[in-house]
């Protein structure tokens, strides 16, 4: 029994030893755990940091308008001023320019002297020069009598 008592003493010891041990690496990885969530959150706060917005107080901005709606209201523009230019480009003379025209007022003056179908009105007509002379190769030979 002496025997069996010192195998059973030791045993206890023995138990005792590895319990501890486990005990401490229990508490060790705790301790690990406990410092690894730590420098998670250190890490995390950082990041929080980084990305955090900066706005500063505005009440009014509730009613503003956003970057979004201002695109579109102003894709709106652009169309609508695409539907106003013409469809078709007009070929011809503006007001400016036909009022410019030597040819006109004097056939306004003449028209209002009441001589406008004179041959003595033609005859000024003729000799009237257009603003810009025509190009050559608008003159036709068909008509021409030599």
């Amino acid at each position: 029994m002496a025997e069996q008592a010192v195998l059973d003493q030791e045993r206890v010891n023995y138990r005792k030893e590895q319990l501890q041990l486990h005990q401490e690496a229990k508490q060790q990885a705790k301790e690990l755990a406990l410092e690894q969530e730590k420098e998670k959150q250190r890490r995390l706060d950082k990041l929080r940091e980084q990305v955090q917005v900066h706005v500063e107080d505005d009440p009014e901005r509730v009613f503003k308008p956003t970057e979004a709606s201002q695109a579109r209201v102003a894709s709106m523009y652009e169309e609508e001023l695409d539907l106003q230019h013409p469809l078709y480009a007009v070929y011809g003379y503006d007001e400016k320019q036909v009022a410019g025209d030597r040819r006109l007022r004097v056939e306004n003056a003449l028209r209002e002297a009441g001589i406008h179908n004179t041959d003595y009105a033609r005859k000024i007509m003729a000799t009237i020069k257009p603003p810009q002379e025509p190009r050559k190769d608008q003159h036709s030979t068909l008509f021409k009598q030599d």
